[in-house]
């Protein structure tokens, strides 16, 4: 697919489009960024070969699993984890490699990135956006509005609605990011159950 204002090019899995996507539903997984490593910037496909590697199980990383546990409830394991990644689109919204973990994108960095974010949203169309960690939920844009709170007990989150294709809209919900200290993908799934719940009525999703 080519894209006009994106540099790293999504992962898309391969039955995010033609079987509806995870549950029924297009998934997508927000990150915020890619570090450079080395003194040779990413390439364009640095999320798809990065994620090729997880999704076939040649390469481990918390940060996956944590992902896999918040959206399933479990660890994925072998053809597991190759269906899930299949089901998913996953994007770094920083359009820009930053230097390091503990680097934090520039405010042109974060401006930079909003043609791409709502191109990707207008041709992939998803049900449910699940934006990883606070920092990143606080400075993406604003466009769309205010969508449906989510309750568990007796603590409330709030989700956003974003424009995509069609007259069609995007929920989105966040949970902390999976690499910060103390994170439980477990303690974040039933979140993200409901969030997937409330995708399907809001967007109008069947499967």
């Amino acid at each position: 697919m080519d894209y006009e204002h994106v540099f790293f090019r999504p992962w898309v899995g391969r039955d995010y489009h033609p079987s509806g996507g995870l549950f029924g539903l297009r998934v997508m997984v927000l990150g915020e960024s890619h570090y450079v490593w080395e003194s040779t910037p990413p390439p364009r496909d640095e999320t798809e070969r990065i994620t090729e590697r997880v999704a076939s199980c040649r390469e481990e990383k918390r940060f996956a699993t944590n992902v896999e546990l918040a959206v399933v409830g479990a660890k994925q394991l072998g053809e597991q984890r190759r269906r899930f990644w299949d089901g998913i689109l996953f994007y770094n919204y920083i359009q820009v490699a930053v230097s390091g973990p503990r680097v934090r994108p520039t405010y042109e960095m974060w401006q930079g990135a909003k043609p791409a974010f709502l191109e990707v949203l207008r041709l992939h169309v998803p049900h449910l956006i699940l934006v990883l960690g606070e920092a990143l939920w606080s400075c993406i844009p604003e466009d769309g509005h205010a969508g449906p709170p989510i309750s568990l007990g007796s603590e409330e989150r709030s989700t956003w609605l974003y424009p995509t294709a069609a007259r069609g809209e995007g929920l989105a919900l966040n949970i902390p990011h999976p690499s910060s200290w103390g994170f439980s993908g477990r303690r974040w799934h039933p979140w993200v159950q409901l969030g997937l719940t409330q995708a399907r009525v809001t967007t109008g999703a069947v499967e």
